[in-house]
């Protein structure tokens, strides 16, 4: 569908009668494709919607509260977020109520606490790089999702993507390929702001920490090119790279699981 948008111009939102997409991560990326051509998403604005979908679209077009919507039943809870608030300023009550039922819906997964605690401040700290990266950030999306078998969030915006955020600094300038971008991104020590705070690059480090002792899948996509990993206790040694059709800016989607009853995977 990326493809088809790519070169023939259709709306990949069009398609999702036809697409079954129970995870956000595909959702939010097919949103942030279509945004690229047209900001509105008229395809969605007449046709039935599940409750991600709707989610997303009131989210994303504004057409409510941009600062956090919620859904849920006894089967999943959602929730989607324009990343609007200024991290030179203390968190606005919005930011601090989305964090806290994010971690609801982690717990309502049936991830420990303290495990919750470390992915909130995975999602906080990514959603702090679209300030600090993407060179747009106030529309950026973050949004979760949890059942009882999986949590699951994702960070998306529409910027300048990490090849170019990379070769703003001198020592990244000679890098070309999308994906190399997205493997040096990932890796501990390695920052376009390295020169100026040697300090910064270990932003991926809290993530890949806390699933060190689940069942993880991460997909990484900016420009050409999508990382994916996942198994049991993921790491980028196990990282694979696919080239994909372009998408302007960055999307992370990262779900986790239990493994067994009773233990971690």
């Amino acid at each position: 569908m990326a493809l088809a948008r790519e070169k023939r111009g259709s709306s990949v939102l069009s398609h999702l009668q036809q697409v079954t997409a129970e995870r956000l991560g595909p959702l939010v990326e097919l949103f942030v494709l279509d945004r690229m051509y047209d900001r509105t998403l008229p395809a969605l604005a007449a046709m039935p919607r599940s409750a991600a979908v709707n989610l997303l679209y009131d989210v994303v077009t504004g057409a409510q509260d941009p600062g956090g919507l919620y859904f849920g039943d006894s089967s999943v809870k959602l929730g989607a977020a324009l990343t609007i608030r200024d991290p030179r300023q203390e968190d606005p009550v919005s930011w601090v109520q989305f964090c806290r039922r994010a971690q609801e819906a982690a717990e309502f997964a049936g991830l420990p606490k303290a495990l919750t605690q470390g992915m909130i401040g995975a999602l906080r700290e990514l959603e702090t790089n679209i300030h600090e990266h993407s060179g747009q950030a106030r529309d950026g999306v973050v949004a979760f999702r949890g059942t009882p078998a999986e949590f699951e969030f994702v960070i998306a915006d529409s910027g300048i993507g990490v090849l170019a955020g990379l070769r703003s600094a001198p020592r990244y300038a000679s890098l070309s390929d999308a994906g190399t971008a997205l493997q040096t991104a990932l890796t501990n020590g390695q920052s376009r702001l390295l020169d100026d705070d040697p300090g910064r690059g270990y932003g991926f480090n809290e993530l890949f920490v806390n699933l060190a002792n689940l069942n993880g899948e991460l997909r990484f996509r900016s420009d050409d090119h999508a990382l994916t990993i996942d198994g049991s206790g993921p790491t980028l040694p196990q990282a694979r790279l696919a080239q994909k059709a372009r998408l302007q800016g960055f999307v992370i989607s990262v779900v986790c699981s239990l493994g067994a009853p009773g233990r971690l995977h």
